[in-house]
């Protein structure tokens, strides 16, 4: 189920492009796959639920296969929380054609600007805790987890720090190059609207470790998003943009080959179907 829409989300990519994929394409599409791989099992719910609405969306939005309108209904089916993405997607039908981009430009940086300087739990009282999505987050607030997560940021190293913030910076970049041409944002108007709209939302709320997680599907819209402005223009800026997209991902794609190493064998990774299959059958719990 989770390998079927890896599989479609290459499919839209190669049907988008045709023919004679270079090097950009085939580095957009690993970063894309990297940033939730299949051996990707903590948070089972959450990760497949990531992968069906990311590859819905690019159906039903960008391509317009409207069977794929299931997909929609099926994601929070998956995890609730992704009825979140899913009104902003919404919001976004409304607003992207009443919104010029510099409005949401804007309205990204100072939600920015308000996430870094609003502690968490002041944020927390903000939300909604009667819709069903945010009704655990007062959890997030209690003494003894934010003296957990405290000491856990004091082990953290400074190259660990620096590459997990990298994002920020394909982020901003992507997005100045957006504003200072406006006709990437014409073709591309509502796409653009919904990821400005989410990433005002994450700007905001990312200090809540349920909302954090979402940035991995931010980021792998806009990294869509850049093959969508290079497949119309192969600049020399948006190629370097590519090309550093594996640096700049790079924290948040090894992250999560640390917690693949320990939640699962690393016979996951290299060897067929049915030895996982038998090794799983096998396995004791001591």
């Amino acid at each position: 189920f989770y390998g079927y829409f890896i599989l479609k989300f290459i499919h839209f990519v190669c049907d988008d492009w045709g023919k004679g994929k270079d090097v950009y394409i085939w580095i957009i599409i690993l970063v894309i796959f990297f940033l939730n791989p299949h051996m990707n099992i903590n948070g089972v719910r959450f990760w497949t639920a990531t992968w069906v609405f990311f590859s819905t969306f690019l159906a039903y939005c960008l391509y317009h296969k409207n069977k794929w309108i299931l997909g929609f209904i099926v994601t929070p089916l998956i995890h609730i929380s992704f009825l979140l993405p899913l009104c902003f997607m919404i919001v976004s039908f409304v607003l992207y054609k009443h919104f010029k981009f510099k409005t949401l430009y804007y309205l990204a940086i100072i939600s920015f600007v308000i996430g870094f300087i609003i502690p968490v739990d002041k944020i927390i009282e903000m939300l909604p805790v009667s819709f069903g999505v945010f009704e655990h987050f007062e959890a997030y607030t209690e003494e003894g987890y934010v003296s957990e997560v405290a000491a856990l940021k004091q082990e953290r190293s400074t190259l660990n720090v620096f590459f997990s913030k990298l994002p920020f910076v394909y982020v901003f970049v992507l997005l100045i190059h957006i504003k200072n041409k406006p006709i990437i944002y014409e073709y591309n108007a509502f796409f653009v609207t919904f990821i400005l709209l989410f990433l005002s939302f994450l700007f905001v709320v990312d200090k809540i470790p349920s909302m954090g997680r979402f940035y991995y599907l931010a980021y792998m819209f806009l990294i869509y998003l850049t093959f969508r402005i290079y497949k119309c223009n192969r600049s020399k800026f948006i190629q370097r943009l590519i090309l550093l997209a594996p640096i700049l991902f790079f924290g948040k794609i090894y992250q999560i080959y640390v917690i693949h190493d320990l939640v699962l064998s690393n016979i996951y990774l290299y060897r067929p179907t049915w030895d996982i299959i038998n090794f799983a059958l096998s396995y004791k719990i001591q």
